[in-house]
């Protein structure tokens, strides 16, 4: 698999979950993640991951090498609960390296798990991807769903793809 079919996979799995996280009724937000993991808020240590690789390190990682070995790690130390947050960190460290591997030095894949609205929306315009009227996507303007973020991913699978 080249670099552009992985970060494809990549972002068709982050979309898949996003779609799954819609369909279960969960909200897109750091500490639901977190409470579906411990079921409290209280052993959230992070606080900087946002909650699309939240979910990601709670589904498949296959795709995601760095992330896939950080868990099987973690689940052979002593401090287990500390993991998943990790994972959600390698998950992003995964894309941000098949995004550059691509594209070069890109912030697209930022545009997608960036955790505060404003950065979504300057890593989408500095990426210049997208035009005028796709920088209003909800996920670039506001506090997302996850259907939402799924519909941004999705377009973002377009430009990548449409990339050469």
């Amino acid at each position: 698999m080249n670099t552009k079919e992985l970060l494809l996979a990549q972002l068709t799995t982050l979309h898949a979950t996003m779609m799954e996280v819609d369909k279960n009724d969960q909200k897109l937000n750091m500490f639901t993640w977190v409470r579906n993991l411990y079921g409290t808020e209280e052993n959230h240590w992070c606080g900087t991951v946002a909650c699309v690789c939240g979910w990601q390190s709670l589904g498949n990682l296959d795709n995601f090498p760095t992330a896939k070995d950080w868990v099987e790690g973690w689940r052979e130390a002593a401090d287990d609960n500390k993991y998943p947050e990790g994972t959600a960190r390698r998950v992003s460290d995964d894309l941000d390296d098949s995004c550059c591997e691509v594209f070069g030095d890109s912030p697209l894949v930022e545009s997608i798990y960036d955790g505060y609205t404003e950065r979504r929306r300057g890593h989408a315009e500095a990426s210049e991807l997208f035009n005028a009227a796709e920088l209003n996507h909800p996920h670039l303007t506001g506090e997302p769903s996850a259907l939402e973020a799924a519909d941004y991913i999705a377009l973002c699978i377009e430009k990548v793809k449409s990339y050469e």
